[in-house]
């Protein structure tokens, strides 16, 4: 009886591996798809720098998956830190003619310049954006914290 127990758990055991391996060796002809933000996003950033004197910069790059009708930063908020918490100082607002949006391309990188307090800490929430007559999309991005001088 022990015998006929073990013979079966090794059928049972065979079966299994096969079975596995045979879900292994379909997957391999799956194709991948690019790893990308979104469908009109392809890659973002933004980050925060300090200039001459009291100067928060805060820069942006942005890469859509083809030519937009619009691409670039939509929104930036700067916030100040008071304390623990941190408060919004100065909100931008994206357009071509101040630079923080383009027309027509497929990538763009940009900045503003906020003016703060010397010794103050200063981080922004850059919206990036891009879009076309099919759709959109925009992500929020939080920059690194800076120590305006």
């Amino acid at each position: 009886m022990k015998k006929r127990l073990v013979h079966f758990f090794t059928l049972v055991c065979t079966f299994v591996l096969c079975i596995g391996l045979i879900g292994t060796a379909a997957a391999t002809h799956i194709t991948a798809t690019p790893n990308r933000a979104s469908d009109y996003l392809e890659y973002y950033n933004a980050w925060a720098n300090t200039g001459a004197k009291r100067e928060v910069i805060i820069s942006f790059d942005v890469n859509a998956t083809g030519v937009m009708d619009l691409v670039g930063a939509n929104c930036i908020v700067v916030q100040e830190k008071n304390g623990s918490s941190w408060a919004g100082v100065a909100t931008y607002y994206g357009s071509v003619s101040n630079g923080m949006l383009a027309a027509d391309a497929d990538a763009f990188t940009g900045n503003i310049t906020y003016m703060g307090t010397a010794g103050k800490d200063y981080r922004a929430l850059v919206t990036v954006y891009a879009g076309n007559s099919t759709g959109d999309d925009s992500r929020t991005v939080t920059t690194n914290t800076v120590r305006a001088r």
